[in-house]
């Protein structure tokens, strides 16, 4: 067995059978369900504080005066600036346009731009600037106002330009008296911004004054104004809001940085610094610059006191000494307290363990180039040019930092350490690359970002509109092959305004895996760093569902992973070659050995293709009277009903729905990032991939040749055809953009996309940019061929899963020229209320009466509350049987999960239908009836009344729900097997549950006399997990019966032995294995997703929820017995010891006790291993002739492979699988 890991990319992935819901009762949840057990990061938001940050200025060397308008004193608090304003009077005053122009002066009133008041904690605004009276300081209205609507006049000291720019900036002459100004206006530049000459000359600019009985031109961004221009009224609003809000660095920051908060969630711990501090204590520990509130959860009170301190703190006239304040912080995270950032309730002496797997981010923030005190602690400097410490993690991982581009410093000599001693990035690498809680477990989930798996601090950068000399979208990749180097920051002294302060700002954040940019404008800035506090919040995890392309290991052979991002919900789509030799996947960079780098990735793809896409809808009114119910989804296709589903936006009806159109699309123009965009930014065209498993259709032989008549015998000649032969594999999953995607299995470019009508009334809100996560296309699919109208065709059925209730089929037999015309049908709670919240997966089956069809269960919260059936025509859609169980009510809800169609005679016609229920009742559905559908029905009945073919209850007669996909296989002495586990992972408090689940194996003999119901399990043999991994005191792996008797575990897995009862058909009807733990007892596992019958192995996964955070959800066990007996297999199903070869020594000791009474140690197989990658679903299964690989995708968004041998035939081939 090999145990195969990938780094973590991002949040958690599809778990079709787990899908999340709210209750039964009510509409699913709309976020993945364990997402709520994910841990906190910390977050420090460390402000510059400096007295540059009073400035009305940007650049620094703009001109000499610091100031726009006379300044009010101590406007933010502390000693102030000398009032330096250039003067109003525009004769050859260079310096005052310059000052007043948006062009120039980077933070002037632009009237391109909204500007909106302060975000309160809440999300709401505060109150918009009185034009009249404009508070300087908008939390301080004690300090005063300007009057914006007539003259001012005031005393200052005046700069003015004496027409020597030469000599700037002695160039200027100052002067102290009153002057009269009026103080709402801006210069327009009419030049060319790139030549210096036109800058400089003032017949460029045309001053326009904001005076009532005019208009204004309207900027793009101007959505405050109504008509084609601005009024009086909305540009001087626009400007009061500019004065009061946005005039200075300090209160543009103050902008820009509290929305970006206000918009984040609870789900984040967050502290505050500020570079000029002092010293002070901080939750009980003395800090020496910086730290002033140590990390709370962001919520309530501290919530609220983070935006008072940010609004409120004091600007002195001080420097920037950013290197001195990010050691402090640095040495905060340092902590080992209950009180620091690590502890459960920071700030509170709260004994609970510290979590191993808590993220911690500093957010520094600065206007400019740092100066002043060098970073304090011993061995900072020259840290990005040595060796780091060994850092021993998880799963027998190490880490070692070695000096390399782009990571290393400036200086070549590692002996000498930086020529520019202690730099900004020296401080974040030492925080990054050494374990800051070395006696706490190493659980931090790595990221292709951050690789780190130790406690380190990350440094996100932020410069408010500052430039160094290197380019951060063009200059990493030439650093990282060292065509280019990192400047010296020191070159020109240590308080010197070198540019290269700014990269070694941007170096930081490339030394600790962080990120950094550079805005003066507020949107920009406000945006950015909204989207890097997400990335924080996001970065916390991963899980997806593997498929594959092929059953048979061959040199073509792929599997397919689907991710989601929680950070901005984008959506992944990865494929994985896979060596044809030994199994394994072939990474596709090897250049890169720390990521696992896939041969396509599919969101990359569409996102480099744009808006160039096909995409289409159904339509039931088939308005175009065309008689096909499929329509393109353009704006020009779409009938008017659909068009007023986009035609609305968060305010209402908006006239904007051909944009929303063009916008799912992919054009991105209209996003709020871009100049007139109101609709919401996206990472990523291609959504978050959640519940929906990828499904690959390419050339499976379903094998319909056995069925009668021209079917089966025009079925090979199907299949011999050229064009099936030359149609491309085409791997199928469902984003929540609200479309399926079709992406081919070898390049992984969208070939076609489809979206559900049932979702269009959703739509418009992916474009709103308050966006809440919802689900549209969410549901599992499947495909295969059918006979349909005399032709053979190939037909995928998907559904919404919780994103509605409605099941939909496509003609898929030509994917490269599939059009509107391939749309074959959908059915949905429209066509019939019965239909809930289609979760499960429908199935194709041809059925007795001639007829192919879709079979579902009927979902949950449909309108009457019961389990229920449905078989639809499957080339129309139309309603063939719907059959009710009779089960379930508003009191005590009920659904029918996923079904599996059987063929029971090998004539690949389907006679029996089984599927369970939330009421823990598996029923049979006998469909054998060729000549009258009326006769298809529940096949057991009580008093007339539907009875289950099995209820399965607890020990106190509570009963455990169905809720995955059953599996069927045939049993020796006639009728069936069917095998199903009981749990459910889909209702909010499910991950709490405690219940006692099991996995059964029910014998329907529906054929024999008097057949009937199993009455219940004393009708069972009983098979036990006996023994199971433990660690013992002494951190020894051992294994432990339930009396606590241990044998050693010489192996690198969790393992679990199983009893091998035999069982007596004469007395049996089949068998179960109670999930409790001989360790742990009842723990909450359960069986949330399809089993799989491999030969006469049953083969299943657990989930076991984990209410440990550092869990990524939980884990799982996966778990091979018997198929004929539920027993532990006579042979080794893995490979343990990792040698490829399959025999006793891959066994486990165990104590028995002999026939004699005596107790003695043993050699037996295992019966189940636990999951190195979280929770894990159903394997995906490739084979040899010997051999089988399993590949299982976890919570934590690893792939983990599995070896096992095939060789486990006892001679008895009637156990096995039917269709």
């Amino acid at each position: 067995m090999n145990g195969m890991r990938l780094p973590k990319l991002i949040l958690a992935g599809a778990f079709a059978a787990w899908m999340p819901a709210q209750s039964v009762t009510a509409a699913p949840a709309q976020v993945p369900l364990y997402l709520g057990g994910l841990v906190e990061p910390n977050i420090v938001f460390t402000l510059d504080d400096s007295g540059s940050m009073q400035w009305e200025m940007m650049p620094d060397d703009l001109i000499y005066s610091y100031f726009v308008y006379p300044r009010a004193a101590s406007v933010y608090g502390g000693v102030d600036y000398t009032s330096y304003v250039p003067d109003f009077d525009v004769n050859n005053n260079i310096y005052g346009i310059w000052a007043r122009s948006p062009a120039i002066n980077r933070i002037y009133y632009n009237p391109a731009l909204r500007y909106i008041p302060w975000a309160n904690s809440d999300g709401t605004l505060m109150a918009a600037a009185d034009k009249t009276c404009a508070p300087h300081n908008p939390v301080n209205a004690g300090l005063g106002c300007r009057n914006l609507t007539v003259d001012n006049t005031q005393w200052t000291w005046w700069d003015r330009y004496d027409g020597t720019l030469a000599n700037f900036p002695g160039g200027a002459t100052t002067v102290g008296e009153n002057r009269t100004f009026y103080p709402a206006f801006y210069y327009r530049f009419d030049g060319d911004i790139n030549v210096v000459a036109e800058t400089e000359d003032a017949a460029n600019y045309t001053k326009i004054e904001i005076k009532a009985g005019n208009t204004y031109p309207k900027g793009p961004d101007r959505v405050d104004c109504l008509a084609d221009s601005c009024t009086y009224l909305e540009e001087i609003q626009n400007f009061a809001n500019w004065y009061t809000y946005y005039r200075s660095r300090i209160l543009l920051s103050r902008a820009g940085v509290g929305r970006a908060f206000s918009e984040q969630g609870t789900s984040l711990r967050v502290g505050f610094a500020a570079i000029n501090q002092g010293a002070q204590a901080v939750d009980g520990v003395n800090s020496p610059g910086a730290m002033i509130d140590g990390v709370r959860k962001f919520s309530g009170a501290d919530r609220t006191d983070f935006f008072s301190t940010l609004y409120g703190h004091v600007i002195p006239t001080s420097g920037t000494p950013l290197r001195r304040a990010a050691d402090d912080v640095g040495k905060y995270f340092s902590r080992t307290d209950n009180k620091g950032p690590w502890g459960n309730d920071p700030g509170v002496d709260d004994n609970t363990a510290h979590l191993s797997c808590r993220q911690s981010y500093n957010i520094l923030m600065t206007d400019g180039y740092w100066n002043g005190a060098d970073a304090p602690t011993a061995g900072v400097k020259g840290a990005d040019d040595v060796d780091g410490p060994l850092i021993a993690g998880p799963d027998a991982k190490s880490y070692q930092y070695k000096p390399v581009n782009p990571y290393k410093g400036v200086s070549t000599d590692p002996t000498n350490g930086d020529v520019a001693t202690t730099t900004l990035a020296d401080v974040a690498m030492y925080y990054w690359n050494r374990d800051l809680r070395p006696l706490i477990d190493n659980h931090v989930p790595p990221s292709n970002e951050d690789p780190a798996f130790w406690q380190h601090l990350v440094t996100f950068t932020v410069g408010l509109g500052v430039n160094g000399l290197l380019d951060p979208e063009t200059d990493l990749d030439l650093i990282t092959k060292g065509d280019k180097s990192w400047p010296n920051p020191t070159e020109h002294g240590i308080d010197a305004g070198d540019p290269a302060k700014i990269d070694d700002l941007w170096h930081a954040a490339v030394n600790s895996r962080g990120e950094f940019f550079s805005a003066a404008d507020p949107k920009e800035f406000a945006e950015r760093l909204s989207t890097g506090l997400a990335a924080l919040i996001g970065r916390n995890g991963s899980s997806a569902s593997i498929a594959t392309n092929s059953t048979r290991l061959d040199a073509s052979t792929f599997v397919y992973q689907a991710r989601f991002d929680s950070e901005d919900w984008k959506g992944h789509l990865l494929a994985f070659k896979v060596d044809e030799n030994d199994g394994h996947i072939i990474d596709a960079n090897p250049a890169t050995p720390d990521v696992l780098d896939p041969t396509w990735e599919a969101a990359n793809l569409l996102d480099n293709r744009g808006a160039a896409r096909k995409i289409f809808t159904h339509e039931a009114a088939d308005s175009d009277g065309d008689g096909d119910p499929g329509i393109e989804f353009t704006w020009a296709s779409l009938p008017a009903a659909q068009k007023a589903f986009l035609n609305v936006g968060p305010a209402g009806v908006d006239a904007l729905g051909q944009d929303r159109v063009e916008y799912l699309h992919g054009k991105r123009t209209k996003e709020v990032r871009e100049p007139g965009g109101v609709f919401r930014n996206r990472d990523s065209i291609l959504g978050d991939i959640v519940n929906s498993d990828p499904w690959y259709v390419g050339r499976q032989d379903y094998g319909y040749n056995l069925l009668p008549g021209a079917e089966g015998t025009s079925y090979i000649t199907y299949r011999n055809g050229a064009g099936y032969k030359a149609r491309p594999g085409v791997v199928y999953v469902g984003s929540n953009t609200g479309m399926l995607h079709a992406f081919h299995g070898e390049t992984g470019e969208e070939m076609f996309a489809y979206v559900p009508e049932a979702v269009l009334p959703e739509l418009w809100k992916l474009t709103d940019p308050a966006y809440s996560h919802r689900y549209y296309v969410d549901g599992p699919t499947r495909g295969g061929d059918a006979y349909l109208g005399g032709v053979w065709k190939s037909v995928l059925v998907g559904t919404t899963g919780a994103g509605g209730r409605a099941v939909f089929a496509l003609d898929v037999t030509d994917p490269v020229n599939f059009a509107k015309g391939n749309v074959l049908w959908e059915f949905s709670s429209a066509n019939d209320a019965d239909l809930g919240y289609t979760i499960g997966q429908a199935s194709i089956a041809r059925m007795a009466n001639g007829t192919w069809a879709a079979i579902f269960g009927n979902g949950y919260d449909s309108a009457n509350h019961r389990a229920k059936l449905f078989i639809v025509n499957l080339a129309t859609g139309a309603l063939i049987k719907k059959i009710d169980t009779e089960v379930g009510d508003a009191a005590n809800p009920n659904g029918l999960a996923t079904p599996v169609a059987v063929d029971t005679n090998g004539d690949r016609i389907t006679d029996r239908i089984y599927a369970g229920d939330l009421h823990g009742k598996m029923w049979a559905f006998d469909v054998s009836d060729d000549n009258n559908t009326n006769n298809w029905d529940v096949d057991y009945k009580a008093n007339g009344n539907p009875a289950p073919l099995f209820t399965a209850v607890d020990s106190i007669g509570n009963p455990q729900p169905i809720t995955a996909k059953p599996q069927a296989g045939k049993h020796p002495s006639g009728g069936l097997m069917v095998y199903f586990g009981t749990g459910k992972y889909f209702e909010p408090g499910d991950g709490a549950l405690m219940d006692e689940n099991a996995f059964y194996g029910i014998w329907d003999d529906y054929s024999a006399n008097n057949a009937g119901p199993v009455s219940g399990k004393a009708d069972l043999l009983q098979q036990v997990i006996t023994h199971e991994t433990i660690t013992d005191v002494n951190g020894n792996s051992k294994l432990s019966d339930e009396l606590g008797n241990l044998t050693d575990n010489p192996f690198d897995w969790d393992l679990r032995v199983s009893t091998e009862n035999s069982i007596d058909w004469t007395i049996h009807k089949g068998w179960y294995m109670d999930l409790k733990s001989p360790v742990n007892g009842w723990e909450g596992e359960r069986v949330v997703s399809t089993p799989l019958l491999l030969e006469e192995r049953i083969v299943f996964s657990t989930l076991i929820s984990s209410q440990d955070p550092c869990n990524f959800g939980g884990t799982s066990w996966l778990m091979e017995i018997s198929s004929i007996d539920g027993a532990r297999l006579p042979v080794t199903p893995f490979d343990l010891n990792n040698d490829g070869v399959f025999n006793s020594d891959d066994y486990i000791e165990i104590e028995v006790t002999d026939a004699q009474g005596n107790t003695v140690k043993k050699k037996v197989p295992v019966s189940g291993k636990r999951s190195k990658v979280g929770i894990i679903k159903t394997p995906a299964v490739i084979k040899t002739n010997t051999k089988e690989y399993k590949f299982t995708s976890g919570s934590s968004g690893e792939i983990e492979q599995t070896l096992e041998s095939r060789s486990h035939r006892t001679g008895r081939q009637s156990w096995r699988q039917v269709r």
